[in-house]
């Protein structure tokens, strides 16, 4: 099954479970590499390193941003009330308020105070936490990589409009080349016939073939032509591989342009020149595009 991917989309999933609530969420933008931007929080260290395998093992190329939060529900044991500072402060709290002649402070008040009460930092249970954790991170990375289809086929398929224009614009410029060389002798003795008159242009009919040859071989794409037709092929083939294969694309890119840059320098003729001039314009909204395959 053909597919092209694209590297731009977004991810995420919620799962709960045993009293834990994972949230994963990712997007993605183009780039020559892989790289991940992982947020989790200080009390989530211990799973970055293995979030970040479930992430390289599904992505291969582009700027992804991700975050991980976890929200354990509240138990008993999780807080613990300090008495010592307790009485501290109320003892304080009393003498202060009799002294001022003030109502006493609340035991609401007491609480709120720093070192009363004392949040215990739980330790996590890999065993039971990282399936979860794994689930979330899976789920979100199935969304982007939907997402991303998604895209990369809307992609595919305006590429291969474009593949359809260059072939166009190709099978035009290899009905019209052989014409330059024709064109070219009958300028020549044209002009020769102008200056020297008509008798004259027989006479120098071995040093028109001469100078008619010579043309040729400068502005001959014949090889040009051969090689970016081939080129056609295999990006087409590309397309249709059953992996994404943004960097073949775009290194496929690149020497087609260059075919073109020669077959524009070389055809003495403009409608040559046109013609790859709009097979260039097209390979630039390819490039354009392609950038974003992964």
């Amino acid at each position: 099954m053909a597919l092209l991917l694209s590297m731009t989309g977004h991810g995420s999933a919620t799962i709960r479970g045993d009293g834990v609530t994972v949230s994963f969420e990712v997007r993605s933008v183009n780039g020559r590499h892989l790289k991940i931007s992982l947020r989790t929080g200080d009390n989530l260290l211990e799973w970055a390193a293995r979030v970040e395998a479930e992430i390289r093992s599904a992505i291969h190329r582009g700027t992804l941003y991700a975050q991980l939060t976890i929200e354990r529900e509240a138990r008993e044991d999780d807080y613990r009330l300090e008495r010592a500072a307790v009485r501290s402060y109320f003892r304080q709290l009393m003498e202060e308020a009799e002294a001022l002649s003030t109502e006493p402070p609340s035991i609401g008040a007491v609480l709120a105070l720093p070192g009363v009460v004392i949040e215990s930092r739980r330790q996590i249970d890999q065993e039971t936490e990282w399936p979860l954790v794994q689930e979330a991170v899976r789920e979100g990375l199935r969304q982007l990589d939907r997402m991303r289809r998604v895209e990369g086929a809307a992609m595919k398929a305006d590429l291969e409009r474009n593949l359809r224009s260059i072939a166009d614009q190709l099978a035009k410029i290899k009905h019209w080349a052989p014409d330059a060389v024709e064109r070219h002798r009958e300028r020549l003795e044209q002009r020769i016939a102008s200056l020297l008159g008509s008798e004259s242009v027989e006479a120098a009919e071995s040093e028109i073939a001469r100078e008619v040859a010579l043309f040729a071989d400068r502005c001959d794409i014949s090889e040009e032509i051969v090689r970016l037709e081939s080129h056609l092929q295999q990006f087409g083939r590309l397309l249709e591989d059953e992996s994404s294969q943004g960097r073949k694309l775009e290194f496929l890119l690149q020497e087609m342009n260059r075919e073109a840059n020669t077959m524009a320098a070389k055809a003495n003729d403009s409608r040559v020149s046109q013609a790859a001039v709009e097979i260039k314009a097209a390979l630039e909204r390819m490039r354009e595009m392609v950038q974003n395959v992964e």
